[in-house]
């Protein structure tokens, strides 16, 4: 018979990051799949390290191959870019989820590129939307054609900064892009990509598989906007649609206007985890007995009724 002090403190080393070292060897159950987001993301090691700080160092993600800056929602809908997902799926067997992030560029392209601009027609706005959800939807399709047990998760965009941007270092790349889209004021930008969001927030709804989490204004929250007067702390979620994020946010020295920062991605990744990831990877009982064969299954069980109790509580702060 197991002690009661002996489950204690595996209940006590289970709740901690000693479980991935202790218990398990780190492995691959993320794939970070999309555009300048997500390579971005991958880069700066965001998921990894938010994933460590919430006691999961065992989990970690991969983006090498399918995260493409520049990459749109279009690309990654067909047979060459599809391709990757199912070689990355092949090579990780432990994946359990597909983040993706695609469709920004296909919405930023401005007139000259077939994406969004002032001038658009509802109509023609809502055909460029479809097509966009169309193409996201052949990714999930194609995904859970693989691997129809897997979750995939839509992380999309906090408000751009077509603001301080336009006369930065950044203007170079910022300004063109701005006036391809007809000069848009911010308020406008932000409307319709609230809409967009929604469209893809829409397409979740629907499939048991298939999550989101949105970000608006989580940049307006963590770190103020300070030319305003307005300190972090003070703009919830989804904060101020008539505010771009705030110049320091965005990367590239705070000039950028579409990228956050790698401060700013930590700051995502810990929505990601506080709304999908703590329930996505909360431990349960089948992993508790395959780490731990040849404990009691019954003393087990008890220990498994008290974590999955704890895990549940979590996920309703």
């Amino acid at each position: 018979m197991i002690k009661p002090y002996y489950l204690l403190a595996l209940y006590l080393i289970s709740t901690t990051t000693v479980w991935g070292a202790a218990f398990g060897d780190a492995q691959v159950r993320v794939l970070v799949v999309g555009d300048s987001w997500a390579e971005f993301m991958w880069d700066d090691r965001a998921l990894r390290d938010v994933f460590s700080d919430n006691g999961h160092p065992e989990i970690l993600e991969k983006g090498d191959v399918t995260a493409i800056s520049g990459s749109w929602a279009a690309d990654w809908a067909t047979p060459n870019n599809l391709a990757l997902i199912t070689s990355e799926l092949n090579a990780n067997p432990f994946l359990e989820v597909v983040q993706l992030t695609a469709g920004g560029n296909d919405f930023l392209a401005g007139q000259s590129g077939g994406g969004w601009h002032t001038g658009m027609s509802e109509q023609d706005k809502a055909a460029l939307f479809q097509q966009i959800a169309d193409n996201i939807q052949i990714i999930i399709d194609h995904v859970k054609g693989l691997n129809p047990e897997i979750k995939i998760l839509l992380s999309f965009y906090d408000y751009p900064n077509f603001q301080e941007s336009l006369t930065g270092i950044m203007s170079f790349f910022c300004q063109p892009m701005w006036q391809d889209m007809g000069s848009p004021p911010v308020w406008l930008l932000n409307e319709v990509m609230i809409e967009l969001l929604d469209l893809a927030a829409s397409i979740a709804a629907g499939d048991p598989q298939v999550y989101t989490v949105r970000h608006q204004g989580l940049m307006q929250f963590h770190f103020g906007y300070p030319s305003l007067g307005i300190q972090p702390g003070t703009l919830p979620q989804p904060g101020d649609a008539l505010l771009p994020s705030p110049p320091e946010a965005m990367r590239f020295f705070n000039q950028d206007c579409i990228h956050v920062s790698a401060e700013g991605h930590r700051v995502v990744v810990q929505n990601l985890w506080d709304h999908f990831y703590k329930e996505a990877f909360c431990t349960t009982e089948t992993q508790y007995l395959e780490a731990l064969t040849s404990w009691p299954t019954t003393d087990i069980r008890d220990l498994i009724q008290i974590q999955d109790t704890r895990c549940e509580t979590e996920m309703q702060l």
